[in-house]
C-alpha cells in the first residue's frame, strides 16, 4: 500500500494474503475520489523471483480479468530488473486497458516502488 498504484491513487486494502492460494481484495482511489475495486487471486509467489495473480475487479467471474505476471531477475551488477506481464482474455479487452493508460500506469507503479525500495537501502545503509 506503500507504493503500489499509479500515481496520485491511493489503496485502501480490505484483506492481503500474499502466497500461493491467497487473496488481496482492495481498493484503488483515484486523485477524484473515485473508488476501483481490485482482486488478485495467487497462483504462485515464488521470492524472490515471482508473483502470478489472477487481477480484476472485485467480483467473482469478472470476464476482464487477466494474468498478472511480475519477476524480478537479479543481475550481476546486484540490481534486479523488474518485469510486469499482463495476459488479458482476448484482444479487444487488452485494447482497451492500453487505451485508458495501463502501460503508463504500470510504468509509475513501477518508479513509486524503486523509490519506495531507494528508501529501505538507504535506510538500511545508514543503520550501519
Amino acid at each position: 500500500m506503500q507504493w503500489f498504484g499509479p500515481d496520485g491513487f491511493q489503496i485502501e486494502s480490505h484483506e492481503a494474503d500474499i502466497r500461493a492460494g491467497g487473496v488481496w481484495r482492495f481498493d484503488m482511489i483515484a486523485p477524484d475520489g473515485t473508488p476501483f475495486s481490485n482482486r488478485m487471486d495467487f497462483l504462485r509467489v515464488e521470492a524472490p523471483s515471482l508473483i502470478e495473480a489472477d487481477h480484476g475487479r472485485d467480483v467473482d467471474d469478472d470476464p476482464d480479468r487477466f494474468r498478472l505476471l511480475v519477476t524480478f531477475d537479479k543481475q550481476d551488477n546486484g540490481k534486479t530488473v523488474v518485469t510486469l506481464r499482463q495476459m488479458h482474455p482476448t484482444p479487444a479487452r487488452r485494447a482497451v486497458v492500453i487505451g485508458f493508460g495501463a502501460v503508463e500506469f504500470g510504468a509509475q507503479t513501477l518508479g513509486k516502488l524503486a523509490v519506495h525500495v531507494a528508501g529501505k537501502t538507504g535506510d538500511a545503509a545508514a543503520r550501519g
